[in-house]
């Protein structure tokens, strides 16, 4: 059984939307779920973000099904004990299932262990994590400023400073330029996720508490998005899930928003949009 980033013992079936789910027929979020199409991936082929109809790739609506992955073996960071053999297995094991898209963890620090200092090597190890996915038909879905992915992870250098204010801001707006610019050119990138689930920064040192500052969490949201389509003008972006994640107000700055239910055998719907409104996440 794969791990999950919930730590429960099954995958999560994550399915890709648009903001508005009704620009999507709804036969194609139930009973073709089975026949979910597979990808042969060309160099240059870019899946591009339609607000009527969805991810198109080619000129052709695609419907994508996935899952949240981190790898069987360490189920936290996969890329600081990095066995592509055993992610090869795990991501064959997941093409075999009919799904076609993974959705994977992009840690901060370990990629960029002072502000403007680079890791070559987890770089590398993304590339040829894009390259394994794409052998099998699958699409990536990086999720970037973790974060959390089955713990909280912070940002040493960070030093109590907010997430949201500078000059972490500027540091995170170029992380992110560092990264989309390097691969958007990858055929299998499917979106750039800004981050998992906002709130979880509030659990770290010196961030605001909740609820955040809708103006300025809005304006940090905003200036990230600039980061990634000065970098990509192509690819959509979205800004994981959650409570503020799905307010319409960041739903405007951003292309796409997506659901998630438990990964059964005949890969049947998953009735019903989880995602509601900001509660006591967001004032």
């Amino acid at each position: 059984m794969l791990c999950t980033t919930n730590l429960r013992n099954f995958v999560f079936l994550t399915r890709f939307l648009s903001q508005n789910p009704r620009n999507l027929p709804r036969e194609q979020t139930t009973k073709k779920d089975s026949k979910v199409k597979q990808v042969r991936f060309k160099s240059e082929q870019i899946c591009r973000w339609n607000p009527a109809m969805g991810f198109e790739l080619d000129g052709k609506a695609i419907h994508i099904v996935g899952t949240n992955y981190v790898a069987r073996y360490i189920c936290t960071n996969f890329w600081e004990d990095w066995r592509p053999e055993v992610i090869e297995a795990d991501l064959a094991e997941i093409a075999a299932t009919g799904l076609n898209a993974v959705r994977i963890p992009v840690h901060w620090e370990y990629f960029e262990p002072a502000p403007g200092k680079y890791r070559e090597e987890p770089l590398e190890h993304f590339g040829k994590f894009l390259a394994i996915a794409a052998t099998h038909g699958l699409f990536v879905m990086p999720w970037f400023l973790v974060g959390v992915a089955t713990g909280t992870y912070d940002v040493s250098w960070r030093e109590g400073r907010s997430f949201f204010r500078e000059p972490m801001a500027t540091y995170a707006a170029n992380h992110l330029r560092n990264i989309v610019h390097r691969f958007r050119n990858r055929p299998n990138i499917l979106c750039w996720d800004i981050c998992d689930e906002p709130e979880w920064y509030s659990r770290c040192p010196g961030v605001e508490p909740l609820p955040y500052d809708s103006v300025v969490f809005t304006s940090w949201v905003r200036r990230i998005v600039e980061a990634i389509r000065e970098e990509d003008s192509e690819h959509p972006i979205m800004l994981g899930f959650g409570h503020i994640a799905s307010t319409e107000r960041l739903l405007q700055l951003v292309d796409c928003r997506f659901r998630f239910g438990p990964l059964i055998p005949e890969l049947r719907s998953v009735s019903g949009d989880i995602l509601t409104a900001a509660g006591l996440s967001w004032r």
